[in-house]
């Protein structure tokens, strides 16, 4: 049996590659949809942008900016997971990431995400992990705000 130790170890290790060698990192020019979000705590600022098909389907996602690990891993992995879903599938996938924030607790279909539960550890870092998928939730909103962690 796999320890929940050893699971937190290899967890982690996949969020650091992603925050290392960000997937669908920078700007894209023809996003229709774009939100900056800002996390006073850690520094960090993201933007982020979605390009969407005709059938109202996100073809790309994307993010930029200056942030710490746990941000930029998050916002990559989440980037790989929102491609080829409607836009009413990724606001559910949100408000369910959103729900686990405050639970810890993950619903199968969101599987990709178990390196975020090595974060429950962390509890300081919350707004970290959180401010990518608030920032892609507003612009999948039409927000024009920017997004704040406080």
């Amino acid at each position: 049996m796999v320890s929940e130790e050893h699971n937190n170890d290899l967890y982690q290790k996949v969020l650091l590659e992603h925050a290392r060698q960000p997937r669908n990192f920078g700007e894209d020019a023809e996003a229709q949809l774009r939100a900056e979000g800002r996390n006073k705590l850690c520094g960090d600022t993201i933007r982020v942008y979605l390009r969407l098909s005709e059938k109202d389907r996100v073809e790309k996602a994307s993010f930029d900016g200056e942030s710490c690990a746990i941000c930029k891993g998050t916002a990559s992995l989440l980037t790989t997971e929102l491609t080829g879903k409607t836009r009413d599938e990724a606001k559910q996938m949100i408000e369910d990431l959103d729900r686990f924030a405050s639970e810890w607790s993950l619903p199968e279909h969101l599987g990709a995400f178990k390196p975020l539960q090595a974060l429950k550890k962390f509890p300081t870092r919350l707004k970290c992990l959180t401010l990518p998928w608030r920032t892609f939730q507003s612009a999948l909103l039409g927000n024009q705000e920017t997004v704040s962690t406080e």
